[in-house]
């Protein structure tokens, strides 16, 4: 079977499921690039998309991945890496979620806080993201 059929069965499957509940539908943790976002999109298959800036090409895709969910009235809700998303949600209309995965906590200087289940991006340049380097070397195969 091809990545074609495979990935079109997903979008239709996806497509029959929101048709059938009331509920927002979500998709995206990975998908890759505008275009496999679009056909979700295109099939009305999902009403929320889980873009993940290191998974969809960075963050010019990232953005393209926002211009083509806002044009269909849907919602954002970025997967993964908070402290980098945080910036991406801040600058787009229709990202009103972060999600909170507090996987890579233990290898950050800073992580976000949540004050009555919001958060900001840190003002400060870049993307947000401190490393711990000595953490870091801690996991290093040597």
């Amino acid at each position: 079977m091809s990545a074609q059929s495979s990935s079109s069965r997903y979008v239709t499957g996806h497509a029959t499921l929101a048709a059938a509940v009331p509920m927002p539908v979500a998709v995206g943790e990975h998908l890759h690039g505008r275009f496999e976002f679009a056909a979700y999109l295109h099939a009305r298959a999902a009403s929320m998309l889980q873009p993940d800036v290191a998974l969809t090409g960075g963050v010019t895709e990232w953005l393209r991945v926002s211009a083509i969910a806002e044009a269909f009235g849907a919602t954002l809700s970025p997967h993964f890496l908070p402290e980098l998303h945080v910036h991406l949600a801040a600058a787009v209309p229709n990202c009103p979620y972060v999600e909170h995965f507090p996987l890579i906590d233990d290898v950050l200087q800073e992580t976000l806080t949540v004050h009555n289940g919001r958060v900001a991006p840190p003002d400060r340049p870049g993307h947000g993201m401190l490393w711990d380097l000595s953490a870091l070397d801690d996991l290093r195969v040597r």
